[in-house]
């Protein structure tokens, strides 16, 4: 098992926090969102891990030089990341997703650092971490069938606000097995930037997939604490939900 981060975007919405670092070095108490994943996967006994950089990679590799030198990590540098989203960054690391069963995870969120050992014992070819929907979300969510499988994702613009008491939101944490990737992700991923472009959401090709294999996309519902940081509020937020966390 191995862990691909995403952490190419430039988190202009965080201001004044992100000038000078990447949106993964952001703290959360005095601890870095980088810090809090890496020590998550390495709970999860998940020891390889591969970062998409972008926006200042050098401080980011600087940060990982002096503070985590006994994990291993290889980069995917995405020089075209602010004209590009997160399905390039995906895309540029399509190799890596082919040669192992790999966690995913965007490297704006804070969560309970169980979680993703509970999402690599998850069974599924394709593991989708998802909440209950709240309405200080934002973003995609799922719907579920009876049998737990997910069977839809849904965009913001698509909200059918009468339904939105049986939405799960994306916690933007998925484990993909090495034969998924091979034979549904990374052929669905190429199609999709080579009809539509670099500048999408990699869920757009799960929505895809979903769409013509109702199901495959199982979700793991997460019941305890999390969020995603993408503004001065949520860092706010997140300090308080997470008060006594790894001080």
């Amino acid at each position: 098992m191995q862990a691909l981060i995403l952490a190419a975007g430039m988190g202009s919405r965080l201001q004044k926090y992100t000038l000078d670092k990447p949106k993964c070095l952001v703290e959360v108490n005095g601890v870095s969102l980088l810090k809090r994943i890496v020590y998550s996967l390495k709970l999860a006994n998940v020891n390889k891990i591969v970062i998409v950089t972008g926006y200042k990679d050098c401080v980011l590799k600087s940060y990982i030089k002096e503070n985590m030198n006994n994990i291993e990590v290889d980069f995917i540098h995405s020089a075209d990341y602010a004209k590009t989203n997160n399905i390039y960054s995906v895309q540029l690391a399509q190799d890596i997703l082919q040669r192992d069963d790999t966690i995913l995870i965007e490297s704006d969120l804070i969560y309970h650092p169980e979680l993703i050992s509970r999402i690599v014992e998850a069974e599924g070819e394709a593991i989708a971490a998802v909440a209950r929907y709240k309405s200080w979300m934002d973003g995609t969510v799922v719907k579920l069938d009876k049998q737990q499988g997910i069977t839809e994702f849904i965009e913001k613009s698509d909200f059918d606000h009468t339904q939105l008491e049986t939405y799960y939101k994306t916690v933007n944490i998925y484990k993909f097995s090495k034969s998924f990737s091979q034979n549904k992700l990374v052929p669905f991923l190429n199609a999709f930037v080579q009809a539509f472009g670099k500048n999408h959401y990699y869920e757009l090709v799960l929505k895809a997939i979903t769409f013509i294999s109702p199901g495959e996309v199982k979700p793991y519902v997460v019941e305890g604490k999390w969020y995603e940081i993408d503004d001065p509020d949520d860092l706010r937020v997140a300090n308080e939900l997470f008060a006594n966390q790894m001080r």
